[in-house]
């Protein structure tokens, strides 16, 4: 008999299971050699669908039935979990849980006790009624499972275990998704077709060559960084070392001095990839437009719910490519890279095998989420150690976190200090407490100039005191992006030209985002903030520093941030250092917010939790419920104004629901906070005075124009607060 995986019956397609186990063990094997033994990626190849050889599912699949009635992936979890108990082998009960979970996710592995915990593994094989898959025996060669590497007990520590076995899963669902891609398209589609790492550094160094010889002081010195990088970066003595850190002031060029390092060291070692994590989409898509502009448009792939890739004909490559990040340059957020790393979900994990041998570039690293800095650092070191992976914390501001390594991160540039001194171009000053008419004043006295504020709600009013001026902008997350998007061009316009241009904005435009204002007011908050906001003063060095001033204000009785510990330290640095954005009063800062916070740098438990019981760190499904970077308390709130959201408008009230949409739908939404309390949030106001339409859970729609100004967007001035006035 002849005994079949997939079946397409519109193009008269049959797979064996024999054809899909060996082609999925090929690509498994491949994916699993990069940092492990390859024969586990095989063995779960071979093994992940030895349940299709059952009568009940032939028969499914022949002749149709409800989707997921029979199982089969309780066959091969069973098969390789008893050999793992016979051989005292913890790999094998690994491999275990990834066939159990490679369709529905990971599950947890489940406790020793009587009663066990229903959807775990130790409940399912206890109490799974598997249809005979006997037949697996004729046509599976028989595993050597006793000579299996126990190679799990390498890994001293229970998050390293934890971590190990999530990758070997990546490897099965991965090579799971391409051998069934590859059989329903018959081979027609390519998902490679990008440049390789040595044609991009060849593409760039032909451009970063024309910055010589530098033209005027503030060129040297970023043509000084770059050949920093790029010397570091092809150093055969140092390629060995895994850990740095890039800093750089703000206006050195670090998107480039970086990139130029990545690519020169990808290259000396022969890494396949590299990967930007960034904390903000801004940023995100202003970074990979140098990188576009300098590598080529083909060869960057962006990751985050501001971008879609049309797929019309299947065959988009880019879009392949945010599935399992197998392109050489991929930009995404500190959100999907943390939280994909403690999924447990396939379309998650499918890529994580590929973080394995690449140069992760932690671009604005002060953002890294202070409440997990446990865990990721941990990340960080699984990734150098074990991964070969190599990768630089970049950024103005270096967070401190050499207490948090074994072997602290080497600097990339020679004498941070000295170029501190050389590209300084601001001086910041404490003005003190304001009111909202005195610093409205100060504003107009100015011609051009930025004044970030903490919430929402402060910038509206501020910005209400100053709206009769010409050439007077507000900036906040009330805008959707492709609103802020606009505006941000225009004000960008009346920089370049000289005309009035005074923008109040929430802390959406310090980190990264390219603009150079010759005053910036800054409302007290975390030192880094303070820092990064002084990053969009004089930023192209036109002024002297002495000239170009950063006022830092309060508003009496207006806390005005969310990170109130934060806040508390930078209020101690003020008293101690000078010059508060020196790299000692940034180090004095996070070495004593870490002290102080402490317990709060793993504000999950996550590390706690694995140490906790024996089994914990194979409980995947309860982990990844964990590891939140942005807490779900906002609802989305999607705003048809133009005529491309009205199309979208048409599709959601259709009935469409598809992540592609989604995504489309992200560039004209707004998040707003939202608590179940009796009606005092933004969003139960604005569905109980009919603001909006509830479609579903996921679809809120705009129905009253006059609530979105072309100003200053959502107007919720009168909604009470939560997380949902800040940014």
């Amino acid at each position: 008999m002849e005994y079949l995986a997939h079946r397409d019956k519109d193009k008269h397609l049959e797979q064996t299971i024999t054809e899909h186990a060996e082609g999925t063990a090929a690509y498994a094997k491949k994916f699993a050699a990069a940092f492990t033994e390859p024969a586990y990626g095989e063995l779960l190849g071979m093994y992940h669908d030895i349940g299709k050889y059952s009568m009940e599912f032939q028969n499914y699949l022949l002749n149709g039935g409800v989707r997921g009635s029979v199982d089969h992936t309780g066959a091969g979890s069973t098969e390789v979990f008893k050999y793992g108990v016979k051989n005292k082998n913890a790999t094998l009960l690994l491999l275990s849980l990834c066939i159990a979970g490679h369709h529905g996710g990971l599950p947890d592995m489940g406790k020793k006790q009587k009663v066990l915990e229903k959807g775990t593994l130790a409940y399912r094989l206890q109490y799974s009624q598997l249809p005979d898959y006997s037949a697996f025996k004729q046509f599976t060669p028989e595993e050597k499972f006793d000579l299996m590497p126990d190679t799990v007990r390498n890994f001293t520590s229970a998050f390293a275990q934890m971590f190990y076995g999530r990758m070997l899963y990546s490897c099965l669902v991965d090579a799971d998704y391409l051998d069934t891609e590859k059989f329903i398209s018959q081979g027609s589609i390519n998902r490679k077709r990008f440049s390789d790492l040595k044609e991009m550094k060849e593409k760039l160094d032909t451009q970063t060559e024309k910055f010589f010889p530098p033209k005027g002081k503030l060129n040297e010195l970023r043509c000084q960084l770059l050949r920093q990088c790029q010397n570091l970066g092809s150093d055969e003595e140092r390629k060995n070392e895994n850990l740095y850190t890039l800093t750089i002031p703000t206006g050195g060029g670090k998107t480039l001095a970086s990139l130029s390092f990545a690519l020169n060291r990808a290259v000396i070692t022969g890494r396949q990839r590299i990967i930007y994590v960034i904390p903000y989409t801004s940023i995100i898509e202003q970074n990979a437009k140098v990188f576009k502009e300098k590598v080529g448009d083909n060869n960057v792939v962006e990751h985050h719910m501001n971008v879609e890739y049309d797929d019309d004909d299947g065959g988009n490559r880019k879009k392949l490519a945010t599935e399992n990040w197998d392109a050489p340059l991929i930009v995404t957020t500190n959100v999907q890279f943390f939280e994909s790393l403690f999924a447990n979900k396939p379309s998650k994990c499918r890529k994580l095998h590929n973080i394995a041998n690449s140069i992760i570039i932690f671009d604005e690293a002060q953002m890294l989420p202070t409440e997990h800095l446990l865990p990721c650092t941990e990340i960080i070191k699984e990734l150098t150690e074990h991964y070969n992976c190599c990768v630089v914390l970049c950024t103005a501001t270096q967070p401190s976190l050499n207490k948090f390594f074994k072997n602290p991160p080497l600097e990339i540039v020679d004498e941070p200090k000295y170029y501190y001194n050389a590209l300084k171009r601001t001086t910041i000053k404490i003005l003190g407490s304001q009111t909202e008419s005195e610093l409205a004043a100060k504003l107009k006295e100015h011609k051009q100039v930025l004044c970030v504020v903490g919430t929402k709600r402060k910038a509206q009013e501020l910005f209400n005191l100053l709206d009769d001026e010409v050439g007077t902008y507000h900036l906040s997350t009330n805008m959707y992006p492709a609103h802020r998007r606009e505006v941000l061009d225009e004000i960008r316009k009346r920089l370049k030209n000289g005309e009035n241009c005074r923008v109040i904005s929430t802390s959406l435009i310090e980190a990264g985002v390219d603009v150079d204002f010759p005053a910036v007011y800054r409302q007290m908050d975390a030192l880094d903030s303070i820092v990064q906001a002084a990053g969009r003063c004089n930023r192209e060095g036109k002024y002297s520093a002495e000239e170009s001033i950063v006022y830092v204000f309060s508003f009496a009785g207006d806390n005005g941030t969310l990170r109130i510990r934060e806040k508390a330290v930078t209020e101690q640095i003020i008293k101690k250092y000078d010059d508060i954005s020196s790299p000692e009063a940034i180090t004095a800062y996070f070495d004593e917010l870490h002290s102080i916070v402490n317990e709060g740098l793993d504000e999950a438990d996550i590390l706690g939790f694995l140490n906790e019981f024996s089994e914990a760190r194979f409980y995947y499904k309860t982990l990844a419920t964990k590891l939140k970077i942005i807490k779900d308390e906002t609802k989305t709130i999607f705003i048809p104004k133009d005529a491309e959201a009205k199309k979208i408008e048409k599709q959601l009230r259709d009935g469409i629901r598809s992540r592609e949409l989604f995504r489309k739908m992200s560039a004209y939404s707004v998040n707003v906070y939202y608590k179940n309390n009796g009606g005092e949030s933004a969003y139960e106001k604005l569905v109980y005075n009919n603001k909006i339409e509830v479609l579903d859970e996921t679809v809120n729609i705009l129905v009253d124009d006059k609530i979105y100004d072309k100003k200053t967007g959502l107007i919720v001035k009168s909604f009470s607060g939560g997380i949902g006035e800040f940014i």
